[in-house]
């Protein structure tokens, strides 16, 4: 008997063991809500999504900060690094200031790429383009507040795919108008100059809005 005892006894021993520890396990075990588990596990990006979200508030931005087209241009011509500097933003990291600006002009010309203006108080010598094509730059949109930054991206996809969609939400929505814009017709714009972007003399607005009449 003493023997049978004394065999039986590492067994039960080992049964306790393990059972003390699955209930230790069983307490430690945290149950995660459904937001944690997102968090832990993020949706992919979505730039379509970002765009749509982000146009608004870059609208506003513009529209509450623009300065007068030629005011911009007297400023550019003196020093244009320090247009940029004291009249717009350059965000971590971009080579380029990207002042927001608003003007009202005459239509000279218009083509896939551009609505030609004539703008009272910038001089001939000095050509005006409001970009509605291909022209459009991304990156003015992306860049404009000076506020985001690489680091708020997963990785450089996605943040070239932010400005790239910006720029399509943009030619589905604020250019359509302007593409129909006729020579002698009045356009009035409110959008961004990307300060040492382009040929010299040369203002080209990225638009946030737009009306013809």
């Amino acid at each position: 008997m003493k023997q049978r005892r004394s065999r039986a006894l590492p067994r039960i021993i080992t049964g306790a063991v393990i059972l003390v520890l699955a209930i230790a396990m069983v307490l430690s075990t945290k149950v995660l809500s459904a937001a944690e588990v997102a968090a832990l596990n993020p949706a992919p990006f979505s730039a379509e999504a970002y765009a749509k979200e982000q146009l608004p508030v870059i609208t506003t931005y513009v529209e509450a900060n623009a300065k007068d087209l030629p005011a911009v241009v007297t400023a550019v011509e003196a020093d244009e690094n320090a247009a940029g500097e004291t009249l717009g933003k350059k965000a971590p990291g971009a080579s380029n200031a990207v002042i927001p600006v608003k003007t009202t002009g005459s239509v000279v010309e218009v083509n896939a790429n551009f609505v030609k203006l004539k703008v009272e108080g910038v001089a001939d010598s000095n050509t005006v383009y409001v970009a509605i094509g291909q022209s459009l730059q991304g990156t003015a949109y992306r860049d404009a507040t000076g506020e985001v930054q690489f680091g708020d991206f997963a990785n450089q996809t996605d943040y070239q795919a932010a400005a790239n969609s910006l720029k399509t939400t943009v030619l589905g929505s604020v250019v359509t108008p302007l593409k129909s814009a006729q020579p002698g017709q009045t356009v009035t714009v409110s959008g961004l100059y990307i300060a040492g972007f382009g040929a010299d003399a040369t203002y080209i607005i990225h638009p946030v809005a737009a009306t013809v009449s």
